[in-house]
């Protein structure tokens, strides 16, 4: 059972490490074109009503996230981090504020509690950001 346990973690490890490598060569080919790939950083926290279940709440969310993306044609949902209770979701694309516009009305129909907000990165780190509010 164990040894079972180990393969497949093994196996998501690889097809990671296979999608991250070719994710990379994209982006690398994108910037040679000249394109500048913008960002939009999601930091949520969940209202304290859902503390204790938390992660369904924001699979389902990652999961509505990534269909208004794919519908918009707005950049893609590169992944997640969670610290301090804070869960923030990377979002990349040509255009930070249309990425921004395309899963507006998502996030904003989720409970979430007020210190909630994005950031708007227009450019690679070091570039002008812009704060919303997202509650």
């Amino acid at each position: 059972m164990m040894i079972r346990f180990w393969i497949v973690l093994a196996s998501i490890a690889l097809a990671y490490t296979i999608w991250s490598h070719l994710r990379g060569r994209v982006r690398r080919a994108a910037a040679r074109a000249g394109a500048q790939e913008q960002a939009l950083l999601l930091r949520l926290r969940l209202t304290q009503s859902q503390a204790g279940d938390e992660t369904p709440a924001i699979v389902a969310l990652e999961e509505a996230i990534e269909s208004a993306l794919r519908e918009h044609r707005a950049g893609e949902f590169e992944g997640h981090d969670l610290r301090d209770g804070v869960w923030t979701l990377y979002l990349y694309g040509p255009d930070a504020q249309r990425i921004f516009e395309s899963v507006e009305g998502v996030v904003r129909g989720a409970r979430l509690d007020p210190s909630s907000h994005a950031i708007m990165r227009f450019g690679e780190r070091g570039a002008r950001e812009e704060r919303v509010p997202l509650v």
